[in-house]
């Protein structure tokens, strides 16, 4: 990175650390210490090169004191350089494309919403960031499931008003990917143990803060915040980071939004969705249960087939 480049890098994180500095109270000190850790581990992982950055923070521009901009913006053919492979794949693709291939830049397009090809190439370079470290017969499985998850998330998303698909599948994918980070990051043994915990039935945040002493959803929070959602998004999961979320008060809707798209995906994958109540269904745009049952099966295909993302690998 270039010193700008850097500084900007650096800024972001340190800003968003400081606007959610009130939520501390939250949670206990173990948790006020995870947040001191996924601050650290995310400034060291650098995960989402600038130039992905640069596209995702024009197309998931937040206002941070409201909803956020609307996803169907035309994509800018200068912010693609560098990206159009990962353009064609996503636009081939018939769930975030038009199920066509295509190998111009200005015929793909128009075919997908930019706040999906953001969704997209963030999780394409976390995850090959990811592909390029240790142990990953271990954390593999792991990776999966936030692919999984964030198909899920785009699903939801599709669903809600002001908030899109892109945003959606962002959360699903934020929500599980910290716990993968922090297996590659750390040494053969922990992730083993974390696997071991986590085939076991175990909670993933418990079974983070036992092995690594940080939560994962404070790792999504900082990447949501690098690749430009704002503290919308990142107060709604440090907010799901705490048993003690039930007391606070979201000072808009979007921020309530990301953390009941969270909280929606970890119901619909685990089939509980009994675990919101029907006003926060509701919100989300999935309050008839024609649409649950439409997503559930949805869900129910992927745990029996898998994401079929492994192009998102390459």
């Amino acid at each position: 990175m270039t010193e700008e480049r850097e500084l900007e890098f650096f800024e972001t994180l340190r800003l968003t650390a400081e606007q959610l500095s009130d939520l501390e109270s939250l949670g206990s000190e173990s948790l006020a210490e995870s947040w001191q850790l996924a601050l650290a581990l995310v400034e060291d992982f650098d995960p989402v090169p600038w130039f992905v950055r640069r596209l995702t923070k024009i197309a998931l521009r937040s206002s941070d004191g409201g909803e956020a901009s609307e996803g169907n913006k035309r994509l800018n053919e200068g912010a693609i350089i560098g990206l159009h492979k990962v353009l064609f794949l996503a636009v081939a693709d018939p769930i975030v494309g038009a199920g066509c291939p295509v190998n111009s830049i200005k015929e793909a397009i128009p075919l997908i919403k930019s706040d999906v090809f953001a969704a997209v190439v963030v999780v394409h370079a976390v995850s090959r960031k990811i592909l390029a470290r240790n142990f990953d017969r271990v954390w593999m499985p792991i990776l999966d499931q936030a692919l999984v998850r964030a198909q899920i998330g785009f699903y939801v998303g599709l669903n809600t008003n002001d908030f899109g698909a892109g945003r959606g599948m962002l959360a699903g994918f934020a929500g599980w990917i910290g716990i993968c980070i922090l297996m590659c990051r750390g040494t053969k043994a922990q992730a083993g143990k974390t696997l071991e915990l986590l085939m076991r039935g175990s909670n993933i945040d418990e079974v983070s803060m036992e092995v690594y002493a940080c939560n994962p959803l404070h790792i999504g929070a900082f990447l949501l915040s690098l690749v430009g959602c704002g503290t919308n998004a990142s107060r709604g999961f440090i907010v799901a980071s705490s048993r003690k979320k039930n007391i606070v008060e979201f000072e808009n809707r979007e921020q309530n939004i990301w953390f009941l798209t969270l909280s929606a995906v970890e119901a619909i994958r685990g089939g509980e969705f009994d675990s919101l109540a029907p006003e926060q269904w509701e919100l989300l745009g999935l309050g008839k249960r024609s649409k649950q049952l439409e997503i559930e099966q949805l869900a129910h295909i992927m745990r029996r087939r898998g994401h079929r993302w492994q192009w998102m690998l390459r």
